[in-house]
């Protein structure tokens, strides 16, 4: 007991020094076991200003086509960066297309969309998600897209995947659709000036 409490006290005089108190000796216990600081990074880190930084199209597929596509699968209206960033980047998506309904974003399935019609009848869904739930809906079988994702990640973008599909109708799930990969986008978000200081202090 003695050890214990001695070593307690030479940890609450050490952080003391950082400027820190501790109010209860859990406290001292837990920081002396921390081996790593995990911190969200958007808003936290960065400045929450996402603008579109680089596209990747699949194969023979626009890179108009494919912003555009990634526009129209996010909401009309939305207070996401992310969303407002890619609607910002094409902003005449849509013309001819009237929306029919929308998924948001499911958790299990890392993906969302929306499904439209054109004046002619002919109705066309695009998603939006992680790229490997994208490519497997899409039964992509070309590991390509893998490589150009891990380009934009170390870059810290974000990386979206965008596919499309035509039906013959509504759909009442996301996965009902024969999906066709579009190509990758990445978004990038301002570090804040103020966060390699923080991190360092820390």
């Amino acid at each position: 007991p003695l050890i214990v409490a001695v070593f307690t006290v030479l940890g609450a005089r050490r952080i003391a020094n950082a400027g820190v108190l501790a109010r209860k000796a859990a406290g001292i216990e837990t920081l002396g076991q921390v081996t790593a600081l995990c911190v969200d990074k958007t808003g936290t880190l960065t400045e929450n200003r996402m603008s579109v930084a680089a596209s990747w199209s699949w194969f023979g597929v626009d890179r108009l086509d494919l912003l555009a596509a990634g526009s129209l699968a996010c909401p009309p209206q939305t207070a996401d960066p992310m969303e407002s960033a890619l609607r910002r980047a094409a902003s005449n998506a849509g013309q001819g297309w009237t929306l029919v309904r929308t998924w948001p974003f499911d958790r299990e399935l890392l993906a969302a969309g929306a499904l439209y019609r054109s004046s002619e009848g002919r109705f066309r869904l695009v998603v939006k998600g992680a790229p490997e739930r994208v490519a497997a809906m899409a039964a992509v079988t070309d590991p390509t897209w893998r490589t150009e994702v891990a380009r934009f990640a170390r870059d810290g973008w974000r990386v979206l995947a965008v596919g499309q599909a035509e039906t013959h109708g509504e759909l009442h799930r996301l996965q009902d659709a024969p999906l066709h990969m579009l190509g990758l986008i990445a978004l990038a978000d301002p570090l804040r000036a103020s966060a390699p200081g923080a991190i360092a202090q820390c």
